[in-house]
């Protein structure tokens, strides 16, 4: 079964911390504004107003009244800081999930399987 996404990185501008959060139903709100906002990151050069979307998105789980104008003015002010964050939260919702142990507390040991001759 495949595991959900749920990853989060921190963007911080303007001596401010905004989380933002990818999970179904994030992308799904970052596709509805831009279809190719999700599919496109890392493929092609970003645009503005892809990485807008993007952040409008995966902000609103903490800040709702976030909105797409303050989003397009963050890509435009901070948008170095923009970058590293969304690169950040792709690369750990791409990262294949730990598999919990027998407990369900830590990361399963990896097993090495004997050589056969």
């Amino acid at each position: 079964m495949v595991a959900p996404i749920d990853a989060t990185a921190a963007l911080e501008a303007d001596g401010e911390t905004l989380t933002l959060q990818m999970n179904f139903r994030t992308i799904a709100l970052a596709e509805d504004l831009r279809a190719d906002a999700v599919a496109g990151f890392g493929v092609r050069a970003p645009t503005a107003s892809g990485m807008a979307a993007l952040v409008w998105a995966f902000a609103q789980p903490d800040q709702p009244r976030f909105t797409q104008d303050e989003a397009m003015a963050l890509v435009f002010r901070h948008g170095e800081a923009v970058g590293i964050a969304l690169r950040e939260l792709f690369g750990k919702a791409a990262a294949k999930p730990e598999k919990p142990s027998a407990e369900g507390n830590a990361p399963a040991a990896q097993v090495r399987k004997p050589r056969t001759k």
